[in-house]
């Protein structure tokens, strides 16, 4: 223990000295022989295992050095990945990554010409490998063979329907047993207008590439489980290769898949998403797992607002992963998502652990399948969410029920074992008492600490520095960390000095604050072990291993606190003397156990505190030593893992809106706080070097708060942007529109624009919801989107085929207009219908739109569907006797987005309404309503950043994007706002 023990002593009754001197020192020195004296080794142990301050100091300094290390290197992809030795996998990475280098050469969204061109580089690569086995297939989805229409997710109360011409290409390595469902491998080969797309989804793309080559090498034979490969387009705006993989032949045939995607730029490929423990435990036969079912929640629990091709493969019925990079997103979706800012290391962490975990269910059965010689897998199909994590390399995951049932048995064994202990020391052996005082001051403390950091991150650190976390999470963490250090130390200490005469020896404050903090993750692991009972999307607790863990360790260290409790003596008195938590503002340099200050200071301490007709007997306790080695190391090495882990895939987001930025201010007050939690035992014991360097720290961060900038080149500010031609506003003029942050250097960017100041042109900002801002400018450069055409109004034409919403001979039908789209070079258009009263776009449900045609432009024969027939047409997706498109929604279409493949035609469309009547008190009149009209909308998008002009060269078709790339600060990263970087509206009635 690490308490002075007070007893009764022989030679010192308590009936004794009438004085009221302490017994001398000096008598009994006297009187004692030299071979009573400790010996070296007995002075060595007390000096490096007491419980002293310089020990504790140096402890608390190793566990902070070695969290950070271990942490860094953990996740490292320097050191946690190996690069392959052997020829056959040397040759693979090499062949992926020139694949990758190919793929990443220029930007590549669905309406650009580059994603021609890597379509084509693809089908040749693909054919290479098939050509080598003859039970590899190929298949190619262009030529019009899968067009489909969909419905998008209800986003924002609208509901919007897609047309989408597929042109994925689809490779099938048949397995041994074709009985058995196939597993299928995705990513997409498009990329956003303004990123190169090398980690999203060039990796994604060279990984399959290279599995395909894996499984076509003449090394390896035919797999047990068919595989499919999917080299799907258009992920980036509506998940569309994805959705038309649903409507291919082999999709009957997928049981499983894994999902290759970059949310990121480079670093390592997390797993973050599984769809059930039957298929998520299979990644420990990857051989560099990288695991966090954090990541998972943060997805269910729509932190992150992004989505993957993952959710339409679950969403129909398969099972299976979801393998992406995470970060940094600050580069995501920007110029700086190129080849330069990747490693070849970050590649062969995918493609490895794409090849293993391929292979691992490939070759063997899962669930209850059953093979060829009729014998079934072992291990019964569990289909319960999968909790997962990994540490160097090694993978863990327990189905969501088991871990409720370990964390019960961890609610009730944990008080079942230490109740019975506090009952023994309080009752029976009243060795230990604890006054109200004591009790509060551990919780008081923390809540003090909470305020403080609260109050400094809200009124000094967004104050001074809002972005600080986009480049500083790490700093700004330190910060708060220390400062919660320092105001607990402070707190503490503090009280101990203004109650020291209400506080008795033997309380051992680590104990009391270690069984404190026990109950604190008792009440956090009962809190969880509710929520994973009910977990669902939405309210997702999958990623909260770490409580369990925290609460066995903190319970065991208060098992080990009260075990020594319990082995001691019965006290039979309590005197008042100088603490193990002398607090370095008193006055008194004395303190418990052996001395930082001299040798001397064990007879200096009974010389100074004697007692009358007692005895002092020193106890040499080491429990704080197992205490603190059960306690501060693991636990902190849990937590800053966490933290570490959460704060990299959140703290970018701060630049997407205001909700965001509070999120992680939350995430970094909680998280300082909590990484405080391991330490508070102890801080009762910091001496003055300690205390000392945790202040530096603590001003080194404040001063770096103030100076440091959040955005710069390795960690740019992103501003999006998009070119808007209004056809309905003026036929030539263009505005460039820049979103971003408020708060943000936006109108100086745009000020400092050569365009700009020429022309002496003044951005017009506006502000919006959640934090958010939209500067504008009137654009010089204009855009050249197609050859030959010289006025905005060419690029965009509107023709009207045929319009009933004028006549009212039969009221009671559907009413209908058709349209043709022209626009030249664009390959995607969207058509927002307006309510003509309001011109705002209808939301779900008020829609008066229940049947939209895309007609079939490749058939000779292309007929408006009857009013007669339309009843008949079933819900959702169709085709009719033509082969024209259709979709038809009872609640309504808001949106309708249009993509092809051919950039001569044009899309033609047709939309079937109800017309509306004149109400009259609240009954439903049969006089008609003349303005039976619908509005639409219709903007039509350019990405390509140039277009074939004379020769073989190409025209720069966007000058103003030219310019912000040119002119702007190297802290400053572009992102489109939209499908392109131009888009040319314009508004029609039907």
């Amino acid at each position: 223990m690490d308490n002075t023990q007070v007893a009764d002593s022989p030679d010192h009754p308590t009936s004794g000295t009438s004085s009221g001197s302490p017994p001398s020192v000096k008598g009994r020195s006297s009187g004692s022989s030299d071979s009573s004296k400790p010996g070296f080794f007995i002075k060595t142990t007390r000096a490096l295992f007491g419980y002293r301050k310089t020990s504790l100091t140096a402890l608390v300094l190793i566990t902070a050095i070695l969290t950070y290390v271990v942490v860094t290197i953990e996740q490292s992809l320097t050191y946690s990945v190996t690069l392959p030795r052997s020829k056959f996998e040397k040759s693979i990475l090499e062949s992926s990554w020139l694949d990758l280098q190919e793929i990443g050469r220029e930007q590549h969204p669905y309406d650009s010409r580059g994603n021609d061109r890597v379509h084509d580089y693809l089908e040749i690569r693909i054919n290479e490998f098939v050509n080598k086995k003859p039970y590899i297939i190929f298949d190619n989805d262009l030529n019009y063979t899968n067009n489909i229409m969909y419905r998008g997710a209800a986003a924002r109360n609208f509901n919007d329907v897609t047309y989408y011409e597929s042109n994925n290409l689809l490779v099938k390595v048949e397995g041994k047993n074709k009985d058995l469902p196939a597993l299928l491998l995705s990513a997409h080969f498009d990329s956003v207008p303004t990123g190169f797309g090398v980690t999203d989804d060039g990796m994604g793309i060279a990984s399959l590439l290279g599995i395909l080559n894996y499984f076509s090498s003449d090394d390896i034979g035919q797999p047990l489980r068919t595989i499919i490969f999917n080299f799907n387009n258009n992920e980036e705006f509506g998940l569309c290769g994805a959705q038309a993989f649903i409507t291919h032949p082999w999709f009957s045939e997928v049981g499983y898949f894994l999902n290759l995607e970059g949310a990121g730029c480079g670093g390592k490929a997390v797993l973050f998403r599984g769809t059930d423990y039957d298929v998520v435990k299979h990644f420990n036969e990857v051989r560099y797992p990288f695991a966090s079912s954090l990541f998972q929640q943060a997805f269910n629990n729509l932190l992150v607002h992004s989505d993957t091709d993952y959710t339409v493969y679950k969403r129909n019925g398969l099972r299976g992963l979801d393998l992406a990079f995470f970060a940094p997103r600050d580069i995501y979706h920007t110029p700086g998502d190129n080849i330069k800012n990747i490693k070849i290391e970050s590649l062969w962490h995918m493609l490895s652990n794409g090849i293993d975990y391929s292979l691992a269910l490939s070759s063997k059965l899962i669930g209850f399948e059953t093979d060829l010689s009729g014998s079934t897998s072992e291990n019964p199909v569990d289909n319960d969410v999968a909790v997962f994590a990994s540490f160097f390399n090694y993978f863990f995951s327990i189905p969501i029920s088991r871990l409720v049932l370990l964390n019960l048995a961890l609610i009730l064994l944990i008080p079942v074992i230490n109740i019975p202990f506090l009952i023994i020391v309080f009752k029976y052996k009243r060795n230990w008492r604890i006054g109200f005082y004591n009790f509060i001051k551990v919780p008081l403390s923390l809540a003090f600490s909470s305020v403080v950091v609260s109050f400094f991150a809200n009124y000094v650190v967004i104050t001074m520095n809002e972005f600080l976390p986009s480049s500083g999470s790490d700093l700004a963490l330190m910060t708060f960390f220390t400062l919660a250090l320092l105001s607990n130390y402070i707190f503490l200490n503090g009280m101990n000095l203004i109650f020291k005469k209400h506080k008795s020896i033997n309380h051992d404050e680590k104990l009391v604050s270690i069984i404190q903090i026990s109950a604190l993750y008792w009440i956090l692991l009962l809190y969880s072990t509710i929520k994973l009972s009910h977990n669902r999307v939405g309210d997702d607790h999958s990623g909260e291993l770490f409580v369990p863990m925290l609460v066995l360790i903190q319970s065991l260290g208060a098992f080990l606190g009260l075990l020594g409790w319990s082995l001691q003596g019965r006290s039979k008195m309590v005197c008042s003397i100088a603490e193990e938590n002398e607090p370095l503002i008193s006055s008194n340099d004395s303190s418990y156990g052996a001395s930082d200050e001299n040798g001397a200071s064990e007879r200096n301490n009974i010389q100074t505190h004697a007692f009358t007709k007692r005895s002092v007997k020193k106890h040499h306790g080491y429990d704080w030593f197992a205490e603190y080695f059960v306690i501060t190391p693991l636990s902190s090495l849990i937590l800053y893992y966490t933290i570490n882990l959460l704060l990299s895939g959140l703290t970018k987001s701060i630049q997407e809106s205001l909700k965001s930025e509070n999120l992680i201010y939350s995430v970094l007050e909680y998280s300082s706080i909590f990484l405080t939690l391991p330490l508070i035992p102890f801080t009762f014991k910091f001496n003055r070097i300690l205390v000392g360097l945790i202040t530096i720290f603590f001003l080194v961060g404040l001063t770096n708060i103030f100076i440091k900038n959040p955005f710069n080149e390795a960690n740019p500010l992103k501003l999006r942007v998009l070119e808007q031609i209004n056809l309905d506003v003026s036929k030539n003029e263009s505005n460039v529109f820049v979103y971003g942050r408020m708060n943000t250097p936006i109108n100086s960017v745009i000020n400092d624009l050569p365009s700009v100041k020429k022309n002496n042109i003044v951005p017009q900002c506006s502000m919006l919801q959640d934090g958010m801002v939209e500067c504008s400018y009137k654009s010089i450069l204009a855009p050249q989107l197609a050859p030959n055409f010289s006025s905005f109004d060419d690029y965009l034409n509107i023709e009207m085929i045929r319009n009933s919403s004028s006549s009212s001979s039969h009221p009671f039908t559907l009413l209908s207009g058709e349209i043709k789209i022209h626009s030249p070079n664009s390959r995607m258009c969207s058509i927002d219908l307006l309510n003509p009263k309001t011109s705002e776009k209808y939301l779900s449900q008020e829609s008066p739109v229940k049947l939209v045609t895309v007609y079939n432009e490749h058939q000779k024969n292309t007929s408006y569907i009857s009013r007669q027939t339309s009843s008949a047409i079933p819900d959702g997706f169709s085709q009719d006797s033509e082969g024209n498109y259709i979709y038809k929604d009872v609640e309504g279409v808001s949106q309708l987005t249009l993509n092809k493949l051919n950039w001569q035609s044009s899309f033609h469309v047709s939309f079937e309404w109800v017309p509306s009547f004149l109400v009259s008190q609240g009954h439903q009149t049969d006089i008609f309503d003349e303005s039976n009209e619908i509005k639409l909308n219709i903007k039509c998008f350019w990405a390509d950043l140039g277009y074939p002009s004379e020769g073989t060269n190409y025209q720069n078709s966007i000058p103003s994007y030219d310019e912000l790339l040119r002119y702007s600060p190297k802290y400053i990263s572009w992102a489109n706002r939209d499908r392109g970087l131009v888009s040319v509206s314009k508004s029609v009635s039907i």
